[in-house]
C-alpha cells in the first residue's frame, strides 16, 4: 500500500524541505540515487521510480538506481526493456512529460502493462538556465516515476521545483572526482613537477574503506524442527509467520504405514505367545520339547519390543514446539504430501527479540574486516530511515548466492537500544573497513582486475 500524498500545505513544505537537505549532503552519487527513487515516497505516493543517468556525451545512458531494490541487474529482462524506454523518453521528450502507453511506439507499448502500472511521469534533470534544448553535458538524465493514477498538475509542479534541487547536486557528485587533464596542458615543468608531488600527497592521505552490500534480517540463533523420523507430512497446524507457545502442535507425519506396521507385528507377537504356551504345556509332557522353550520366548520378547518401537515412533510423529517463537518455513502447499528423511529442516521457531542482520558481500568486493566493524543498514522499505549494526561473524568461504554471485556471509548484531526490525527486512548494509591510502582505495580493483588478467 502506497503512501497517501498528505493534504496539509505546511506538512508538504516541511517533506519537501526534509528531502531537499537530504538530497543536498548525500556523500556519493550512489546513496543520492538511493535517496531519489525511495525517499520521494514520502512527498507523494508512486508505485515505483527509476533513475536514468546519461553518459558524458549523451549518446547513450544506464539505470543506476531503482525503488526497493538494491542492486541494479543490466542482463534482467525488465532492467533490458525499461533502459529501452528511458533511452526512448531522453531523447524524445526534453521536458516534463506525463505519458501512457498509447504514447510510445507499438513494440515498446505492447510489453507496458507486462512491467508497469498505467501512469507515468518523465521528469528530465538539466542544470538550471539551460533551455530543454540545449546538449550535454548540461543534460544528467531523469526520474521516471510510475503509478495507477493519473498524475495532477500540483504535484507535476512539486516535482519540477524538486528537480530544480536535484540536479545541481547530482551534478556536483558526478562530477567531483573527475580528471581535468586540460589542466595539465602546455604547463611548465616545475608546474608539472609541483602537481606530481601534490598528487602523490594527495594519494597518501589516509581514507575510510567502506562497501555496499544486500542485507536480510534473520533470526538469531533459532530453534530448528526437523524430522524427526522418515515418513510423509500430513499437515501443518500452524501457519507461515504465526506466533507459537511452547508445546504447541506445530505438524504431524501420517501414521497410515506405522499403524499398519503396529497391526501386522501385533498379530505376530500373539502367535508368538501362541506358540510359546503350547510348547510350555508340551514340555510337561514330552522333556525333549524344552529345548524349543528359550527359541520361542526369545521371539516372544523380540515382537514385544518391534511393538513398543512402532509405538514409540507413532508418539514421534507429532511436532510440538520445543520453545515459543515464530514458524518460519515456506508455504503449507510445498509440504503436505512430501517424503522426508529424519533430520530433514522443516521449519524454524524464531524469537522477534532475537534477530541479526545477515549480509551477502560479493567478492569482488570484499575488504578486510574485523570483528566490531560499524554496518548500517539502509532499509528498502524506507530510505530515510537507518539501522546501526556492529559485525560479530565474517565466513571464511565464499558460496553463490540465488542470484549466482559468489559472496561471502557476513552477520552482525544490532547495536543495544535500536529498534528491532522486522524478521525478512531487505535492504542495503553499509559496511565500514579500516583507514588505506587513498591510492589503495583509487587502485584496488583495477589492480585486481590487471593481475588476473596478466596472471601476476
Amino acid at each position: 500500500m502506497v503512501p497517501q500524498a498528505t493534504a496539509d500545505p505546511q506538512a508538504t513544505i516541511a517533506a519537501l524541505l526534509n528531502l531537499q537537505q537530504k538530497l543536498l549532503t548525500a556523500p556519493t552519487a550512489a546513496e543520492f540515487g538511493f535517496l531519489a527513487v525511495n525517499a520521494l515516497i514520502h512527498l507523494l505516493p508512486y508505485r515505483q521510480a527509476a533513475l536514468w543517468q546519461l553518459s558524458p556525451g549523451g549518446e547513450r545512458g544506464t539505470i543506476t538506481a531503482i525503488s526497493g531494490l538494491p542492486v541494479v541487474n543490466p542482463e534482467a529482462p525488465y532492467i533490458q526493456w525499461l533502459t529501452s524506454l528511458l533511452r526512448h523518453l531522453s531523447s524524445q521528450h526534453p521536458t516534463r512529460t506525463t505519458l501512457t502507453a498509447d504514447q510510445l511506439p507499438a513494440a515498446m507499448a505492447a510489453s507496458w502493462q507486462a512491467w508497469l502500472p498505467e501512469h507515468a511521469l518523465w521528469l528530465p534533470l538539466q542544470l538550471p538556465g539551460n533551455s530543454p534544448s540545449t546538449a550535454p553535458p548540461h543534460w544528467l538524465g531523469g526520474l521516471l516515476l510510475v503509478r495507477a493514477e493519473p498524475w495532477s498538475e500540483a504535484e507535476q509542479q512539486l516535482l519540477a521545483h524538486l528537480g530544480l534541487t536535484m540536479a545541481p547536486a547530482w551534478w556536483g557528485l558526478l562530477t567531483r572526482h573527475r580528471l581535468r587533464d586540460r589542466l595539465w596542458a602546455q604547463r611548465p615543468p616545475t608546474v608539472a613537477l609541483f602537481g606530481l608531488l601534490l598528487a602523490a600527497l594527495l594519494l597518501s592521505i589516509p581514507v575510510q574503506q567502506s562497501v555496499l552490500a544486500p542485507a536480510e534480517v534473520v533470526a538469531f540463533q533459532p530453534a530448528v524442527i526437523r524430522a524427526p523420523l522418515d515418513g510423509v507430512v500430513d499437515a501443518f497446524h500452524v501457519l507461515p509467520n504465526q506466533s507459537v507457545q511452547a508445546g504447541a502442535v506445530l505438524l504431524n507425519l501420517d501414521t497410515t504405514q506405522l499403524t499398519n506396521r503396529l497391526e501386522i507385528t501385533r498379530k505376530e507377537w500373539e502367535v508368538a505367545q501362541t506358540e510359546y504356551r503350547q510348547a510350555v504345556q508340551g514340555a510337561l509332557q514330552e522333556p525333549k520339547s524344552k529345548a524349543k522353550l528359550a527359541l520361542l520366548r526369545g521371539r516372544v520378547q523380540q515382537k514385544e519390543a518391534d511393538l513398543n518401537y512402532i509405538r514409540a515412533q507413532l508418539e514421534r510423529v507429532t511436532v510440538v514446539a520445543p520453545r515459543d517463537g515464530i514458524a518460519v518455513y515456506s508455504d503449507e502447499n510445498d509440504w503436505v504430501g512430501r517424503p522426508v528423511h529424519v533430520g530433514e529442516r522443516l521449519m524454524v521457531l524464531a524469537d522477534p527479540a532475537q534477530v541479526e542482520l545477515e549480509i551477502r558481500l560479493p567478492v569482488a568486493d570484499a575488504i578486510l574486516l574485523q570483528p566490531g566493524t560499524a554496518v548500517t543498514l539502509f532499509p528498502a522499505t524506507d530510505g530515510s530511515r537507518t539501522l546501526a549494526a556492529q559485525l560479530r561473524y565474517a565466513s571464511y568461504q565464499a558460496d553463490l548466492t540465488p542470484e549466482g554471485v559468489l559472496a561471502y556471509t557476513l552477520r552482525a548484531r544490532f547495536a543495544a537500544g535500536e529498534p528491532l526490525p522486522r524478521l525478512g527486512l531487505r535492504g542495503t548494509a553499509k559496511l565500514i573497513g579500516a583507514p588505506v591510502r587513498l591510492f589503495h582505495y583509487l587502485l584496488r580493483r583495477p589492480w585486481a582486475a590487471a593481475r588476473q588478467l596478466l596472471g601476476l
